[in-house]
């Protein structure tokens, strides 16, 4: 998946705590971005730990209490699935005075609609939405055309590394 592209592309950079930041809520999306992160580790030969992973119901936020105590942990990466706070993460980042990447890699699990306001240029995957449109127009067509079953057809999504994933900190 594109979510295990992007936490294998943090574990390259020698990453060996992320944390996984995500909804709560568990429609498909939010599912296979989780089944994503635990597959990158498990490639990379690592433990899943579950302090590792962050489900935040409606209406929680990422506090810089809970980033400090990522941090104590070891913790020098986080990936965030889109929507779940970004706004918050980076309200507790800078209430301590982080950034990436030097004091930790970020990256967005999705394309960015209201953050790119924030992070315009944050390591992210770009979701093939011009792509699915076009694809799913086709796919009406052949249903109406011939009295075809349901079809499903998966578009992959482009990873986009940036400058917000470096090497973890020194300390």
């Amino acid at each position: 998946t594109a979510t295990a592209e992007v936490v294998q592309h943090m574990l390259a950079h020698g990453h060996r705590q992320v944390v996984y930041i995500g909804h709560a809520t568990k429609n498909e999306s939010q599912l296979d971005r989780r089944r994503g992160y635990v597959q990158a580790l498990r490639a990379g030969g690592m433990d899943v730990n579950p302090d590792n992973i962050v489900l935040l119901r409606e209406g929680d936020k990422f506090t810089a209490d809970m980033l400090a105590a990522s941090l104590r942990r070891g913790v020098t990466a986080f990936a965030l699935d889109t929507g779940s706070g970004v706004r918050a993460f980076v309200e507790a980042t800078q209430a301590l005075g982080k950034r990436p990447p030097q004091d930790y890699s970020l990256a967005i699990l999705g394309d960015p609609l209201e953050e790119y306001a924030i992070f315009p240029d944050v390591t992210m995957f770009k979701i093939p939405r011009r792509d699915m449109g076009a694809a799913a127009v086709r796919l009406l067509a052949r249903m109406l055309e011939a009295d075809g079953g349901i079809e499903q057809v998966m578009l992959p999504c482009l990873m986009v590394p940036s400058a917000t994933v470096g090497p973890p900190p020194a300390n």
